[in-house]
């Protein structure tokens, strides 16, 4: 991995601007998670829906109405993303959060089709996140975001009998505008399974989604930075913290 401090000056600071953009909005849909009181036995298992296989779609549309319902998680995830510009920290914490504010409340809903990306360059944008971000790594990733979360509470055990939060990764999507800005959509189905359970009826699913910001193509397509990288790392760290916060609401 390339040093940050060793590229030219340029560079740092496009990618700095690209960390500072890349915030999340998030929003989750009825029902509730099954509550489970903190310190009892809880098993995680994440797997992966049989779309996730398929070709990375890329839908060519905008983020523009909606513009309260990201708001809140927006300035705390571009907040944390402020964290990953390293030397640069003092001056993107504040100006991530500020960011957060704007591109995660704009993150509400989806508006009407733009001009799809080229075939090139949507084949290169496939390649880059096919290569960098597989499957496997994803699950991985939203397992051990969980987990270390459901530590701070519960006890996690790898015990079938146990109460069970089960982890689907439904489906991953890039949404494009006609100046080819490009954001991440990530889907997670979750659902609780008290301890005992019959697995015939299981209790209703949660569905959460994680939109992140537009940015521009060439910074999702630059080998030279980490952005790919650290966008899946915030989703998935966007929706384990909301998962692991709401299963614990009584």
């Amino acid at each position: 991995m390339t040093n940050p401090m060793t590229r030219p000056a340029w560079t740092r600071r496009r990618l700095c601007s690209g960390l500072m953009l890349a915030t999340l909005g998030a929003c989750a849909s009825a029902p509730v998670l099954t509550p489970i009181a903190e310190g009892q036995a809880l098993r995680v298992v994440v797997s992966a829906g049989p779309t996730t296989g398929d070709p990375l779609a890329i839908h060519n549309q905008a983020l523009g109405q909606g513009m309260s319902a990201g708001a809140g998680t927006g300035a705390l995830a571009g907040g944390l993303w402020g964290l990953t510009c390293g030397p640069f920290a003092v001056l993107c914490v504040p100006l991530g959060a500020t960011a957060g504010l704007l591109s995660g409340g704009a993150a509400g809903a989806v508006v009407g089709a733009t001009g799809a990306l080229p075939d090139e360059k949507a084949s290169r944008l496939r390649a880059r996140l096919q290569r960098d971000q597989p499957i496997s790594t994803q699950v991985e990733s939203l397992r051990r975001e969980v987990a270390e979360r459901v530590r701070s509470r519960w006890t996690l055990v790898d015990d079938p009998a146990a109460a069970t939060l089960v982890l689907d990764l439904q489906a991953l999507e890039l949404r494009s505008t006609r100046d080819e800005q490009v954001a991440l959509v990530l889907r997670v189905q979750a659902q609780v399974r008290p301890a005992g359970a019959q697995t015939s009826s299981p209790p209703a699913a949660r569905r959460y989604e994680v939109v992140g910001p537009l940015a521009p193509l060439p910074v999702w397509l630059d080998e030279g930075n980490d952005f790919v990288a650290i966008s899946f790392a915030n989703a998935m760290r966007q929706i384990a913290a909301q998962v692991v916060g709401e299963m614990g609401l009584r």
